[in-house]
């Protein structure tokens, strides 16, 4: 009673996934740090000044599901 092979083999995580993974991550590293920045800033008529942050709101994450998408 083990696992099917189509099974196994969504799970296993070989060399060349975990080079993609890597290759994928040191992109990200690359791009510039949004978080903090400016964006569209207008003045409510009641004088408030509204203005956009960027702020950290997720995480990267590995999440492996064994069902087909």
């Amino acid at each position: 009673m083990g696992l099917p092979g189509a099974m196994l083999d969504r799970l296993t995580v070989k060399d060349p996934t975990i080079q993609s993974m890597c290759e994928g991550l040191h992109q990200v590293v690359l791009l510039e740090d949004p978080v903090g920045s400016m964006g569209k800033t207008w003045i409510r008529p009641n004088g408030l000044e509204v203005s956009r942050m960027r702020i950290p709101l997720g995480v990267i994450a590995l999440s492996t599901n064994p069902d087909p998408m």
